[in-house]
């Protein structure tokens, strides 16, 4: 990868505070130019992962970013941060094999409205590398990952004009990442009440790994959770067996995504139990028509062979437009930007929404 060499904008103080929020529309793409670039972290685990890094740009070059030297979005591969406000902080977690830049049309539409995203691969479950035998530490290292990404970027002298330590940040993850973000977000893992409910409905990708973890770490609650997190979006998210006893935890507010064809992660009987168990009043449920798994990821883009991809399902597009301004609504209202309940959701027959 071509590393990039940049600085923040230079500004004066008061123009680097915080500015009072006004409406935007988070159907149309942001007033930023988008810069990507890879950078690799140290985790607390001693392990390098690459990490996929979003920021907003008022001099984004003309040449496109290609992710892992093969594929093209709408990002640029260099140009200078624009540090003239304080900018909110999304970290993303892709799926069981997936990788780091799988959702690129919502990381580069959300960094266009001025968010820095992070998102590092999960080394050990990605495209490239997946071991099953790792499934137990990926439970509770995942969200690990995420929350050392974030220490990451406040160690960055580029990036110390642009965020605000104390403001924290909002986490998106799909389907294991969707387990992700709901587990650094409060969702404890309890291997005791997990083995009940495997026993109990003999079911469950995750059941024996979570076994294994109450064998070589000990049995009972495990929690991951961030204090940082102050907003969660599991899109189609996956392993209702390992989170059945803490997702009443979770207190931030949570919109969760789930797709009427998905037959990896079913609406029924995994993503609205999972909203179900939610405890929280600040929670949505939105159900994209004829989305299936991939629909939340540029799968499609990468490997041309996924069900998801067919003419019966939803059109890529479409779909992919839907999210993008749902989250972006969703988020913003949450930052206090005014406006935003009309879209809240969008006026849409293709969303369902709870």
């Amino acid at each position: 990868m071509l590393a990039l060499l940049f600085a923040c904008t230079t500004t004066d103080s008061d123009t680097a505070e915080d500015v009072a929020l006004e409406f935007i529309d988070p159907s149309q793409i942001g007033e930023y130019g988008v810069v990507s670039r890879e950078n690799s972290i140290t985790s607390r685990d001693g392990l390098t992962l690459p990490l996929q890094l979003w920021f907003p740009s008022q001099t984004p070059s003309d040449s496109l970013h290609k992710y892992n030297d093969i594929l093209e979005g709408t990002a640029s591969d260099s140009g200078s941060v624009d540090c003239s406000e304080k900018r909110p902080v999304v970290l993303f977690s892709h799926g069981n094999q997936g990788m780091r830049f799988q959702s690129f049309f919502l990381t580069e539409y959300l960094t266009s409205h001025g968010f820095i995203v992070l998102a590092p691969d999960h080394v050990g479950n990605t495209y490239a590398d997946n071991d099953e035998d790792r499934k137990p530490e990926l439970i509770i290292r995942r969200p690990h990952d995420l929350s050392d990404s974030f220490d990451w970027l406040l160690e960055q002298d580029e990036f110390q004009d642009c965020i605000d330590p104390d403001a924290g940040f909002a986490v998106i993850g799909h389907s294991f990442g969707g387990y992700t973000a709901l587990s650094i977000a409060g969702a404890f893992v309890d291997t005791d009440l997990t083995a009940a409910f495997c026993d109990e409905f003999n079911a469950g990708w995750l059941c024996e790994h979570v076994a294994n973890i109450a064998v070589e770490q000990g049995a009972g609650v495990h929690d991951q959770s961030d204090s940082r997190v102050w907003a969660s979006i599991p899109m189609a998210p996956a392993a209702i067996e390992t989170l059945i006893g803490g997702i009443g935890s979770i207190t931030v507010p949570t919109l969760v995504f789930g797709g009427e064809y998905d037959t990896s992660t079913p609406v029924d009987p995994v993503v609205r139990p999972i909203y179900d168990a939610l405890t929280q009043e600040n929670k949505k449920l939105a159900i994209i028509e004829k989305a299936g798994h991939y629909t939340f990821s540029n799968a499609c883009d990468i490997v041309d062979a996924y069900p998801d991809c067919g003419e019966d399902h939803i059109a890529l597009p479409e779909a992919h437009q839907l999210i993008n301004t749902t989250i972006t609504a969703f988020l913003e209202n949450e930052r206090g930007r005014p406006g935003l309940d009309a879209y809240l959701p969008i006026d849409d027959s293709r969303l369902i929404w709870e």
